[in-house]
């Protein structure tokens, strides 16, 4: 998911303007994290570490044995990274030195290997995201522990997690026209879910293409236009 759509606002507002950076490559990125000493991006073509801020990059080839093209997802926090693959999930405690597979918890994975999508993090819990389930991870055990949930958030795109709720996106399938793209938010760690999106799902049928949220104000993107809630997804 790409936040360029509320980015766009907050430049716009300040009368700022954009700076092209020497990106990490011409592949498609997949997802960047950051924090302040570190950048870091998953492309098709492996992970890329920039140290000054975006402005160069380079091939970051400390976890050769990583499946080529099936790096999905990164998270980092200080020197603790976590990349979600189709091989499964690695994780580095020495900002990318050394890295340990982890699939204990995770159910075994389709033919297409295993399917992340996003991580996120609380002072509770670091969570991890796949198509259609939500675990935490205990870095004690190295260990996925799944959170029982309604089949709800079959579809999954993105989560976004703070100390006040989770929202999770999902969209349209296919296969299954009853289940409209949506946002879904809980409160209580992700054991019970709420829809708060019905209202834009039934203005725009399309996906739900992106969303972030900027001091408890929620901004999504549609095909349609962009969408923001100050109350939790009551009125948009």
């Amino acid at each position: 998911i790409i936040y360029c759509i509320v980015i766009f606002f907050m430049f716009y507002s300040l009368n700022a303007q954009w700076q092209l950076l020497n990106g990490p490559g011409k592949a498609k990125i997949h997802e960047i994290s950051h924090d302040a000493n570190n950048w870091y991006a998953i492309l098709g073509s492996g992970l890329f570490r920039s140290t000054n801020e975006g402005n160069d990059w380079k091939y970051f080839n400390t976890m050769g044995y990583l499946d080529y093209l099936s790096e999905r997802c990164i998270f980092n926090a200080g020197d603790t990274i976590y990349i979600g693959s189709q091989k499964g999930y690695y994780y580095s405690i020495d900002a990318g030195q050394s890295w340990e597979l982890i699939t204990d918890g995770i159910p075994d994975p389709s033919p297409y290997g295993y399917n992340p999508v996003a991580f996120g993090e609380n002072s509770k819990h670091i969570f991890a995201l796949t198509s259609s389930k939500l675990y935490t991870f205990d870095n004690v055990k190295k260990k996925f522990l799944p959170i029982e949930i309604d089949s709800i958030l079959y579809g999954c795109r993105t989560i976004y997690v703070s100390e006040k709720y989770i929202l999770v996106v999902t969209f349209s399938h296919t296969f299954l026209p009853h289940r409209p793209p949506n946002i879904f938010i809980s409160k209580d760690n992700g054991i019970t879910w709420k829809s708060i999106a019905d209202s834009i799902s039934r203005i725009d049928e399309h996906d739900i293409n992106c969303f972030i949220v900027i001091n408890d104000t929620i901004y999504t993107g549609t095909k349609k236009g962009i969408y923001m809630s100050s109350d939790e997804g009551s009125h948009w």
